[in-house]
């Protein structure tokens, strides 16, 4: 009797073996301003480390600026240099006065809930999402349409988009 391919049981180690695996997680730098511009990086395959977010804030924070972290040991050690002022958020608290750190966690929400749509994406290819993510929720907000392919073609192709967004990740907050 013949049977198909699909059919066929695996060897039960084969199928554990397969459960067992894990993709590896990849570490993004997010950050916000009031004025909405947005600062999604890819900065490498495991945890955020304290001197990539140095590096990150020293290129884009003046000293009059008011930096407001979660309450993560990375992060605290990161602006602890910093001339700025600080604000901490505690987990529990999630906002302190006026501060709050809940404008990133909703862009990084949306940020996973828009690329789970793709299905997975090569860690290769993960910075040109972030890019394309930026500039819909950024510019195109209002004009958004269902059609996928011709938003894929208007992010690769429209050089103002490019232009604007290199501009504002180069530009120090104020």
């Amino acid at each position: 009797m013949f049977r198909k391919r699909s059919q066929i049981q695996k060897p039960k180690r084969i199928r554990k073996s397969k459960e067992k695996k894990k993709h590896p997680k990849v570490a993004v730098l997010v950050m916000t301003d009031r004025e909405g511009n947005l600062l999604f990086k890819h900065v490498g395959r495991k945890k955020v480390t304290n001197s990539q977010i140095r590096e990150e804030l020293s290129h884009r924070v003046t000293d009059s600026n008011l930096i407001c972290v979660k309450q993560k040991k990375e992060f605290k050690k990161a602006v602890k240099g910093t001339k700025s002022k600080k604000v901490v958020v505690n987990k529990t608290q999630i906002r302190r006065g006026v501060y709050s750190v809940q404008v990133v966690d909703k862009h990084v929400s949306d940020f996973k809930v828009w690329l789970r749509r793709f299905r997975g994406v090569a860690t290769k290819y993960l910075q040109s999402y972030l890019m394309w993510f930026v500039i819909t929720h950024k510019y195109l907000t209002s004009e958004i349409e269902s059609d996928i392919g011709r938003l894929l073609n208007l992010a690769s192709s429209d050089r103002w988009a490019w232009d604007e967004y290199w501009r504002l990740v180069n530009t120090k907050y104020r």
